[in-house]
């Protein structure tokens, strides 16, 4: 079975910048997303401190702050008002001095959003938000990524599930590979129109005469230069090779019931010669 570790590296490179890519984009969205959310909330507080603010009253300005404190994903506030914080909440230390107006992405998953105003009035107003959201641009990022990565590798892993019957069906149609080792006569077959099959000391076939090759429903090229057993011979055939006696057998290769062959050993191997119903043929 082939397993995804054995898929090409060339395909592996692509899943992973694919993967990449689409972190990138899971991170630019989930980051213009919580901009836009954030920025949001950011103008209702500041609307809600400034109405509060101008009603002068205590009590509005603390129900300000409890329900500034309810919002999702907040972590600090501060209102500052000449210079005098008039409000604040959670983590002080989050809340720095100086901030410039707008919303800052500090990586890697908090947001600070900052507004000035009243700045031509006596008393000038400073809000300060600071939000942190886990599930922010980074975590969309690397969830993408993996996700991406992980239907990569079952997709490679289905794709060599799928290749398997295909590659057993090649085997099975043509088991006979072409071997580009020259191999050496090692008899003289007299007779080119003879059904002669001559076998070296490995059982590699080295010579084949048209007619044997016929015979047997294969190409000459195909039946040279490979093992004997690709022909799926009768036991009784090998076993009479490895006793080299001269011997004929009848059905030596059940897939041809209709040939017999007549084995004669020499120093060099072995040499078949077949007979058919028609009569026999000799080197």
């Amino acid at each position: 079975m082939e397993t995804p570790q054995r898929a090409p590296k060339s395909l592996w490179i692509f899943v992973f910048i694919a993967a990449l890519a689409a972190a990138t984009i899971g991170f630019i969205l989930s980051y213009q997303d919580e901009q836009t959310r954030f920025s949001e909330m950011g103008l209702i507080a500041e609307s809600h401190l400034n109405y509060a603010l101008q009603l002068k009253d205590d009590m509005a300005l603390i129900d300000w702050s409890k329900g500034l404190e309810k919002l999702p994903s907040i972590s600090a506030f501060q209102a500052v008002s000449d210079s005098k914080v008039v409000a604040e909440g959670g983590n002080k230390q989050l809340c720095p001095p100086i901030a410039a107006d707008g919303v800052s992405f500090q990586f890697p998953y908090r947001w600070m959003v900052h507004f000035s105003f009243r700045k031509d009035s006596i008393t000038p107003i400073a809000l300060t938000l600071v939000f942190q959201d886990l599930r922010g641009p980074l975590f969309w990022g690397l969830f993408t990524f993996l996700a991406c990565l992980g239907l990569g590798w079952a997709l490679i892993g289905l794709g060599g599930l799928s290749k398997k019957p295909s590659s057993f069906r090649e085997s099975t149609v043509s088991p006979l590979k072409n071997d580009p080792t020259v191999v050496k006569p090692i008899v003289s077959i007299k007779n080119d129109e003879s059904f002669t099959l001559v076998l070296d000391k490995d059982y590699i076939i080295c010579q084949v005469t048209a007619s044997a090759a016929k015979a047997l429903g294969r190409p000459v090229s195909e039946l040279v230069g490979n093992h004997f057993l690709d022909l799926l011979p009768d036991p009784t055939v090998m076993k009479a090779i490895e006793e080299s006696k001269e011997i004929k057998l009848l059905k030596p290769f059940p897939s041809h019931p209709e040939l017999s062959a007549l084995l004669r050993p020499v120093p060099e191997g072995t040499i078949l010669i077949f007979e058919t119903q028609a009569g026999s043929q000799r080197a």
